[in-house]
């Protein structure tokens, strides 16, 4: 795993690509598959993309919603899929951006994050060699504490 950090070699041209190849990627992907689905269904799918990204009653609505609506389960399933990609696309390549992002989000919270990370595996370097099996359980085993039960409030933070 590569130290995350700000660098300011980079160009403007590989900056602004940096930030623009995903968005284009999502465009791209909504031109061709405007050429397969009738335009109801393409802004119907075009709408459900929109809600994954902005959740108003939760991510895993979106492929039962979408099957409702007439959009194939694997078109839906491949386009949710695609929207991760991208994003994580979008995140892996402009992290160095959010250290620029002063006063709340930028360098002191997050480089103290980063940081805190980095010293916890410099010391556990057999554990270092684990990320990428622990990110692939982290992802696909439905663990108490991610997404949307772990943001819902207690019946204490209710009451009062």
């Amino acid at each position: 795993m590569r130290q995350i950090g700000i660098r300011d070699d980079d160009d403007d041209t590989t900056s602004g690509l940096k930030v623009s190849v995903p968005f284009l990627l999502c465009g791209l992907f909504l031109a061709v598959v405007w050429f397969f689905l009738p335009a109801e269904q393409w802004l119907l799918l075009f709408g459900m993309m929109v809600a994954y990204i902005v959740p108003p009653l939760g991510r895993e609505t979106i492929i039962p919603v979408c099957i409702l609506w007439g959009i194939p389960w694997w078109l839906a399933a491949f386009t949710l899929a695609f929207l991760d990609f991208a994003g994580g696309l979008f995140m892996a390549w402009n992290f160095p951006l959010v250290l620029r992002i002063p006063p709340y989000v930028g360098p002191p919270w997050v480089s103290r994050f980063t940081a805190a990370g980095r010293t916890f595996l410099d010391r556990r370097p057999w554990l270092e060699r684990l990320y990428f099996v622990g990110l692939i359980a982290f992802v696909a085993l439905p663990l108490t504490g991610r997404g949307g039960a772990s943001s819902a409030p207690s019946s204490e933070e209710c009451s009062g």
